[in-house]
């Protein structure tokens, strides 16, 4: 939650994020959630994609 007070206050950079999260181990939930989130914008992206006619 403190992470999250501290983007939302722009506190914390980006950079001390991903920092942050390459140093967590992979069963951390805010590693997952942002995974998880990753792959929904790849998701979103690939249906975009598929979906335009002129391809």
């Amino acid at each position: 939650m403190r992470v999250v007070l501290s983007i939302q206050a722009d506190k914390l950079m980006p950079s001390t994020i991903l920092r942050k999260l390459s140093s967590y181990s992979r069963k951390n939930k805010l590693y997952q959630a942002f995974r998880e989130l990753g792959q929904v914008v790849r998701t979103v992206f690939l249906l975009q994609y598929i979906s335009e006619r002129d391809l």
